[in-house]
């Protein structure tokens, strides 16, 4: 009986797990052809394929707490927010971090990991033209890093204002690539 039970409970897991796996399959599959359609609008040749994988609400946390602190720095954030608070954009002081990583949970399709130079897809029930533009928006991005060199470029440094710009760059560059 215990044995029937363990095989039924592992039957069903492995049917949840090719689910997702053949719910996955489509979109990675067109990672070469919006590689190459990136590669055209952005006139810019990728020096090699973009790894793709999917992530978990919890590698993405913590990617996402790792990024803030190496952004921000531990003390950057709250004196982020407190700045905005005497400048009257907020009207109280808030948990800088928590709340950047409860919007990007909320929101986030995917992103590119320029650490594990990984294309990252969050969410798999999404329409294909979302999927596109995400996935042209984070190839994109993957571009830039392998030309570019992302991390080095957007490390907190003493210049902040060139960090900054660099960042709008890349945003603008990435953002015109997924809507083209």
């Amino acid at each position: 009986m215990m044995n029937t039970r363990i095989a039924t409970l592992a039957s069903l897991v492995l049917v949840v797990a090719l689910g997702a796996i053949a719910e996955e399959a489509p979109f990675f599959s067109a990672l070469p052809k919006i590689q190459r359609d990136v590669e055209q609008i952005r006139q810019l040749a990728f020096k090699s394929d973009v790894r793709g994988a999917t992530q978990s609400a919890a590698d993405f946390r913590a990617y996402l707490k790792d990024s803030i602190l190496r952004q921000y720095g531990e003390d950057a954030g709250s004196n982020y927010t407190r700045a905005l608070v005497k400048l009257g954009a907020l009207a109280k002081s808030v948990d800088f971090t928590e709340t950047i990583m409860k919007l990007a949970e909320s929101q986030a399709v995917a992103h590119y990991d320029p650490k594990a130079k990984t294309f990252f897809l969050l969410m798999t029930n999404i329409s294909a033209d979302l999927l596109g533009v995400t996935a042209s928006h984070e190839l994109c991005h993957a571009l830039q890093d392998q030309h570019f060199s992302l991390e080095n470029r957007l490390r907190p440094s003493g210049e902040d204002d060139k960090t900054i710009a660099f960042h709008a760059v890349a945003e603008g560059d990435a953002t015109v690539a997924g809507f083209a």
